[in-house]
């Protein structure tokens, strides 16, 4: 497998650091989070705006979107999270709750369900149609840096401090799994496309990736020089990447866990990737308030044709027989008169 990146664009989006991006499904568009205290809508052809959402009056830590691209949902350093119409740029609802800033959201594909972890080390449930708090999960991680749904929303995974990693029952809000392999905080958190593995990026600089059911390490990505601070994983399920304080991105055979690609240093920490539907665009949100566009294009190599069938011993014995057979035929066979 090879990966070919290169620049596409770089545009100023914001006025301080970037902590979030997601392209909309259309892959023309990307919603940005920021600790100016704001989200923005823009184009990525041109990096115009065409939405600022104000509401925040902190710095926004974290930002998720529906799968069809009408709602977001964003958290705060003002200990709240706020649910947006994307298309009309707008507030539906604000939740409060958390007692400390929120780190992590992720929004199911009708906006119905929300959760988020948040530096007060408690992971809570919502109600995306009524604003009502569903559930706190027992959790007492101290800080919940990051969460994510699994298809059905049945189970979230979060990462936290003391490098913990835990998949949770929505329905309960209590643990279902424990996952040992980090050693230190544990700061992004993704499912793959089918769910049955998660991938988690920390402090201690690596990334793992988790089989859902038995809990097991079934690959580790050691590379980075300093804490990751974001993970993704595309080209179906092919490809992981990772941004890092280090100032520097990697894409990861996620099968093998070789580095396919490093990025030159970029000048400041990355703290989110997102890669559009094809897998041909990806962006990363920098500390300077700045998005880079990154053309990917992911070679992987046809797979080799099968072997031709070796002949046994046996085989070729009873092809000489049958060969030597038919040369006596010929021998003896007269010549018509």
């Amino acid at each position: 497998m090879e990966a070919k990146v290169t620049q596409s664009s770089s545009y100023t989006i914001h006025t301080k650091a970037v902590r979030g991006v997601c392209f909309l499904p259309d892959g023309k568009r990307i919603l940005s989070c920021s600790a100016d205290n704001t989200l923005k809508l823009w184009k990525v052809e041109n990096g115009e705006a065409i939405h600022t959402f104000e509401g925040h009056t902190g710095p926004v830590q974290t930002v998720a979107i529906t799968g069809d691209g009408k709602f977001a949902v964003s958290g705060s350093r003002d200990k709240t999270l706020i649910l947006w119409d994307i298309e009309k740029g707008k507030m539906v609802r604000k939740f409060e709750g958390h007692m400390d800033a929120v780190h992590g959201v992720d929004i199911s594909q009708d906006a119905s369900m929300i959760v988020s972890g948040a530096g007060d080390g408690s992971i809570k449930l919502w109600n995306g149609s009524t604003g009502e708090l569903v559930r706190t999960f027992d959790a007492n991680l101290a800080w919940a840096w990051a969460v994510a749904f699994n298809q059905d929303c049945s189970q979230v995974l979060s990462g936290s401090w003391n490098k913990a990693v835990n998949l949770w029952d929505a329905e309960t809000g209590k643990s279902v799994g424990s996952f040992t392999g980090h050693n230190d905080d544990v700061h992004a958190v993704v499912f793959s496309s089918d769910y049955k593995y998660g991938i988690t990026g920390g402090d201690d600089k690596q990334i793992i990736m988790w089989n859902i059911e038995t809990g097991q390490a079934m690959c580790k990505y050691v590379g980075h020089a300093d804490k990751v601070r974001a993970v993704t994983i595309f080209c179906d399920d092919k490809v992981i990447g990772s941004g890092s304080m280090d100032k520097h991105f990697k894409l990861w055979n996620a099968e093998t866990g070789s580095c396919l690609f490093t990025s030159e240093e970029l000048g400041c920490s990355i703290h989110s990737l997102d890669v559009t539907d094809d897998s041909s665009l990806l962006a990363t949100a920098l500390d300077d308030g700045s998005v880079i566009l990154w053309q990917t294009e992911i070679v992987i190599p046809p797979p080799e044709p099968p072997a031709e069938a070796c002949e046994t011993p046996a085989e070729t014995e009873e092809q000489d027989t049958a060969e030597s057979a038919e040369d006596e035929t010929e021998d003896i066979t007269e010549e018509p008169k």
